[in-house]
C-alpha cells in the first residue's frame, strides 16, 4: 500500500473522501501516486453520479509534488502557501494548483467532500517482544494476593477429627 512504500520522515500527501460526516476513503499518496475517483483500477472512491467532479483532484505532478484540480468546488476552505484562498474561485480558473508543504484543504461538492494534508510520514509504531514491566508486577501482585489469601482461609479452617 501507499503507506508502506512511504518512507519514515518522507513528504506525503494524507488525503479522505468524505460523504456528509463519514470518511468513506482515505489514502496517504507517496511521491508520484495520485487520489482518483471513479470506477477503474486503483480508484479510491467511485465520483459520485451527478457531480462535476475531476477524476483524480490531486494528481501527481511530473516534477515530483502533486497538483490540485478544483473544478466543481461550490464551497470549503483552502489554505495555500500560508493564506486563505477561495476554493470557488479556484475552481473557476480551471488550471492545476501545485500543491506545497503546508497546504491543507477542504474542497466541498454538495454532500461529498475532498480533505487533503500536505504532513510527512510518521515513524511506524513499534512491535514486537517489548517487555511490559507493569505487566509483569500486576501478575506478581496477584499471585500474591491468590496465594495469600487461599493461606490465611487454611490457616483459619478448623481441623480435622
Amino acid at each position: 500500500m501507499a503507506e508502506a512504500a512511504a518512507v519514515t520522515g518522507s513528504q506525503v500527501l494524507r488525503v479522505a473522501a468524505v460523504w456528509g460526516t463519514t470518511v468513506v476513503a482515505m489514502r496517504t499518496l507517496a511521491r508520484g501516486e495520485s487520489f482518483e475517483l471513479g470506477d477503474g483500477k486503483g480508484a479510491a472512491f467511485p465520483a459520485p453520479d451527478g457531480l462535476l467532479i475531476s477524476a483524480a483532484p490531486l494528481r501527481a505532478s511530473p516534477v515530483g509534488g502533486w497538483d490540485l484540480d478544483a473544478q466543481g468546488a461550490v464551497a470549503g476552505a483552502l489554505r495555500l502557501r500560508g493564506r486563505d484562498e477561495d476554493p470557488v474561485a479556484m475552481a473557476r480558473t480551471g488550471a492545476p494548483i501545485g500543491v506545497l508543504p503546508g497546504d491543507y484543504g477542504l474542497l466541498q461538492y454538495g454532500l461529498f467532500s475532498v480533505f487533503f494534508q500536505y504532513t510527512t510520514q510518521p515513524p511506524p509504531a513499534a512491535t514486537g517482544g517489548r517487555f511490559e514491566l507493569l505487566a509483569l508486577l500486576a501478575l506478581m501482585s496477584s499471585g500474591i494476593l491468590h496465594v495469600g489469601g487461599l493461606g490465611i482461609i487454611r490457616i483459619l479452617m478448623t481441623p480435622p477429627r
